[in-house]
């Protein structure tokens, strides 16, 4: 094949004539051109292929509708009932082929804060400006209502005192609010009014009244002093004096000691303690007898006037007796002051001692009791 020929099959242009070349030019038109041919196809298949990929098929809808939906959308089915008359309606057209239906989309959006950035006050700020609301209005109420302002006053705990004067040495005044009171200077008040008081608390309670709980010493003996008696208690703290003048109102008395001092709200101090507290053991014996004995009528405590300590041991008991008269009784010793003082409760309700018995004197310090009348003043030996 020369190449002539292979120009003519491939459309190639040659070096020929005009003529050629018109004869060339009118064979093109009758021929194909194979590169231009190529080119429409691949446009004419892209076209196609572009055309198939527009469409979406059943599966990729179903495919779609199965995904989970985004965070910002949620899909919502719509439910549909036996009872509904548009049930087949929904699902099913003309030629009863089922319908899907279409999902109706919803679209939460997030709320926007962002106008709470332009606020003067933080957060912090608001919640302090509320609990300062709350109390002030608390605090309002509490300075207008009554069941706060004092009207009512109880005082506990004493014996000795009455309440009128515990109240009125308190210094407490009815009205007052009680938010306001001064506690503990109303306590110190008490304190210091009188040594009867050991120590005492204030409180209060709603409505409007306040508790005064008193702590009293106890008077347990009246001691025989040069200037009259001292009343002392437990711890030997001087309660109140008195003259000799009025002796008939004291007792028991303890005599015989030698005292050193002796003023009202301080110990007594004695020049031998010990006597003081052997004349201590005497009383507690003569309490616990009438303590053993709860249903006898007499006291033997009470009806003790006088506890008479000598320096050689000896000790006295000066008692009135159911008959109103006076014995006198001497012990020695303190190992058997216990058993002593029961014997002669029981020897006094037993009424050995009757209403014509006179006064005497039962010595109780040897083996046998021995028992020696005497006259006596009783008037006399009251002011002693």
């Amino acid at each position: 094949m020369d190449d002539d020929e292979l120009k003519n099959l491939f459309g190639m242009d040659g070096d020929g004539d005009s003529e050629d070349g018109a004869e060339s030019d009118s064979d093109d038109k009758g021929s194909t051109d194979i590169g231009s041919l190529s080119v429409m196809q691949y446009e004419e298949e892209s076209a196609t292929e572009d055309s198939d990929s527009d469409v979406i098929t059943d599966e990729e809808l179903d495919e779609l509708f199965e995904e989970e939906p985004s965070d910002e959308t949620e899909y919502i089915e719509e439910q549909y009932t036996e009872e509904d008359d548009s049930w087949e309606d929904a699902f099913f057209g003309d030629d009863d082929e089922p319908i899907k239906p279409k999902r109706p989309s919803i679209t939460f959006k997030k709320p926007d804060f962002s106008a709470l950035d332009s606020f003067p006050l933080s957060a912090q700020s608001m919640l302090i400006i509320l609990v300062a609301i709350l109390f002030i209005v608390g605090f309002v109420l509490i300075a207008a209502l009554d069941a706060f302002k004092l009207m009512k006053i109880e005082v506990e705990g004493n014996y000795h005192l009455s309440d009128e004067y515990v109240i009125e040495k308190s210094g407490l005044t009815y009205g007052r609010h009680l938010f306001l009171t001064d506690y503990y200077g109303a306590a110190q008040a008490i304190i210091k009014s009188t040594p009867y008081v050991r120590d005492c608390s204030l409180s209060f309670s709603i409505p409007s009244t306040i508790v005064i709980k008193v702590d009293e010493r106890s008077k347990i003996a009246n001691v025989r002093t040069p200037d009259g008696y001292a009343s002392i208690d437990d711890e030997g703290i001087v309660l109140d004096m008195s003259s000799s003048a009025e002796a008939s109102n004291v007792q028991p008395v303890i005599s015989g000691l030698r005292i050193n001092h002796a003023s009202v709200g301080k110990k007594i101090v004695f020049a031998d303690i010990t006597d003081y507290q052997k004349a201590l053991i005497v009383l507690g014996s003569l309490l616990a007898a009438d303590t053993n004995n709860p249903g006898g009528k007499y006291k033997i405590f009470e009806n003790t006037k006088e506890v008479r300590i000598l320096p050689s041991g000896i000790i006295f008991l000066t008692i009135k007796l159911p008959n109103r008269n006076t014995l006198q009784v001497k012990l020695d010793s303190m190992e058997q002051i216990s058993a002593d003082t029961a014997w002669l409760l029981y020897a006094i309700e037993s009424k050995v001692f009757n209403d014509g018995f006179p006064s005497g004197a039962l010595d109780m310090t040897g083996d046998e009791y021995i028992y020696r009348e005497f006259h006596v003043n009783d008037e006399q030996t009251d002011n002693q």
